[in-house]
């Protein structure tokens, strides 16, 4: 954040927006694609509430399982599962952070190329 009020050169991409570049550049024999560990229906049979339908919803469904099975005393049975389920968002956020650092270097580049051909362009 402060590095965009430290210096307005600097690249940034949108997060509202769907990715400028190519997803499988760099990638020479390509990616594997993310698929939500849970269907639409199996998340509502679930009763998963919206804001927890993310990459991580078979580690809460899981841990909501516990809960359920466990007097409101004991709730300390159910750690292996919350730990689970805090790893999984903390690898979620790191890969959301390294696409968006992927991107930002991706936009930098194109930036610096076209940079680069208009200087050229300009000096001929």
């Amino acid at each position: 954040m402060g590095q965009v009020s430290s210096s307005p050169d600097t690249v940034v991409p949108d997060y509202r927006k769907d990715q400028s570049n190519d997803p499988m550049i760099g990638f020479p024999n390509g990616r594997k694609e993310r698929v939500a560990p849970l269907t639409q229906d199996q998340m509502d049979n679930a009763l998963v509430p919206l804001m927890y339908r993310d990459y991580c919803v078979d580690k809460y469904v899981a841990l909501q399982s516990c809960l359920s099975k466990q007097s409101f005393f004991n709730t300390w049975a159910c750690n292996a599962q919350w730990h689970h389920l805090e790893d999984c968002h903390k690898a979620d956020a790191i890969l959301r952070h390294k696409e968006h650092e992927r991107e930002r270097r991706l936009l930098e580049r194109k930036r610096r190329i076209q940079a680069k051909a208009n200087s050229s362009v300009e000096a001929i």
